[in-house]
């Protein structure tokens, strides 16, 4: 598995919801919760993982239209970008 501790590879998973953080993370797996699209869980994620060396961004947008694709894609880039500068990220986009 390309995320197991046995890899090298370090990986934090971010979910929006801490229910979702929880189930996720009885599979070993190191889960935190948060919304990308609010600065403040953003900045208090980025306290948690100060150590990174590049972060992901593969959210959904839950079908929100417009508003909730500029909420969660473009203010969840630019939260990223400020909490955590000079740390590459990857942005993966949607094809909804």
């Amino acid at each position: 598995d390309l995320f197991s501790a046995r890899s090298g590879v370090g990986v934090v998973a971010v979910t929006l919801s801490q229910t979702s953080a929880g189930e996720a993370a009885r599979g070993g797996r190191a889960v935190l919760w948060g919304d990308v699209s609010r600065r403040e869980d953003v900045e208090r994620l980025a306290d948690r993982v100060r150590e990174v060396d590049c972060w992901v961004h593969s959210a959904s947008s839950g079908g929100c239209g417009e508003a909730g694709y500029r909420e969660v894609y473009l203010q969840g880039c630019r939260n990223l970008l400020d909490c955590l500068p000079g740390v590459p990220g990857i942005f993966c986009s949607s094809t909804s």
